[in-house]
């Protein structure tokens, strides 16, 4: 599934090639989707499950971004939460922000 997604974003990314100026308006848009796929990606090959873990290529990773690409994952996770009002994601905003 994550080599679904990465396959889809990628290619989704590169057919805006041709779009001039407007390409970077789907870049923008898909860069939460990026995020998921990163992180998702990089918790499977670093799994101990044996049916997911990749260790020799999880030992090449350097994680210097792996705070903010977290950070973006959740963020898009945050919003998908149907069961929270919008007060409630009002909320959390003005906290986090301080």
């Amino acid at each position: 599934m994550i080599a679904q997604d990465a396959r889809w974003v990628a290619d989704a990314l590169l057919s805006t090639q041709s779009a001039g100026k407007a390409s970077g308006v789907l870049a923008f848009a898909l860069m939460g989707h990026s995020a998921r796929i990163v992180y998702e990606g990089s918790a499977a090959i670093r799994s101990s499950n044996i049916d997911l873990g990749l260790p020799e290529l999880a030992e090449l990773l350097e994680d210097h971004y792996a705070d903010v690409v977290a950070r973006a994952r959740h963020a898009g996770k945050f919003l998908d939460d149907k069961k929270k009002a919008f007060e409630d994601l009002l909320l959390t905003f003005r906290t986090s922000a301080r």
